[in-house]
């Protein structure tokens, strides 16, 4: 598994509903083509695991991030968009090394104003 996947888990189990929140509101005010991103990066991460046979890999590390925001006190309210996205990002990550960054990019923007470890360094 990628080296980013168990920095990304461990983080995203201390994540805070006001970062969470600051940056999906963030998110949906300055991402152009947001749904069209996120849509390809599903679809390419998809073809990618399966072409390259990491299935076992990006099960485990959506399964990993799932439990990590199952663990969120704060989750309930949030779970399912919280979880779909994390369950992306860590799929993403794994799929790193294959796929172009850019495509993969929209994977990793809910967590832009957080503390979660993406394999991104944003520009302030």
């Amino acid at each position: 598994m990628s080296a980013y996947v168990n920095p990304f888990i461990t983080s995203l189990a201390t994540l805070s509903l006001k970062e969470w929140d600051a940056s999906i509101v963030s998110m949906i005010n300055t991402t152009v083509s947001l749904e069209e991103g996120l849509d390809s990066a599903q679809q390419t991460i998809i073809l990618a695991i399966d072409a390259i046979g990491r299935s076992r890999q990006a099960d485990a590390a959506r399964e990993a991030a799932s439990a990590a925001v199952r663990s969120l006190s704060w989750a309930a309210s949030d779970e399912l968009a919280l979880r779909e996205a994390a369950r992306l990002a860590s799929a993403a990550i794994v799929v790193l090394d294959v796929v172009s960054f850019e495509i993969l990019l929209p994977a990793f923007i809910p967590f832009r104003l957080t503390d979660v470890a993406v394999p991104v360094k944003w520009a302030a």
